[in-house]
């Protein structure tokens, strides 16, 4: 797998008048339980980094795992794989984004087509 070196990002944040770059390389990404053919449960494992565009320096690193649903895996009974997919990809967007902004109990409601 080729991944983009921090320089690489950094001068592609200059082209386009950045001050930094976040980058997310995902390492994992399953939609179905482990050793089961009916169970959903996301599984991933994303690398976020933020480089400065001034000097190509990486500021912050962090590894980023997910399961989802927390309760644990969904019969495919239950929905279709389409739309687990988005509700995990949503998921995990927002477990990213809690890196950069602040967060409060509640913020997340986990959608009740889950339960």
């Amino acid at each position: 797998m080729q991944t983009t070196s921090a320089k690489d990002l950094a001068t592609l944040g200059k082209s386009e008048e950045a001050g930094f770059v976040i980058s997310l390389l995902i390492k994992k990404f399953t939609l179905v339980e482990d050793g089961s053919s009916d169970l959903y449960r996301c599984r991933a494992t994303v690398d976020v980094s933020v480089i400065r565009v001034g000097n190509g320096e990486s500021i912050f690193e962090r590894e980023v795992n997910i399961h989802f649903p927390l309760r644990g895996p969904v019969s495919n009974k239950k929905l279709p794989l389409k739309r687990f997919r988005e509700l995990s990809i949503k998921y995990l967007s927002q477990q990213i984004g809690y890196i950069f902004y602040e967060r409060y109990a509640g913020d997340y409601d986990a959608p009740t087509e889950l339960e």
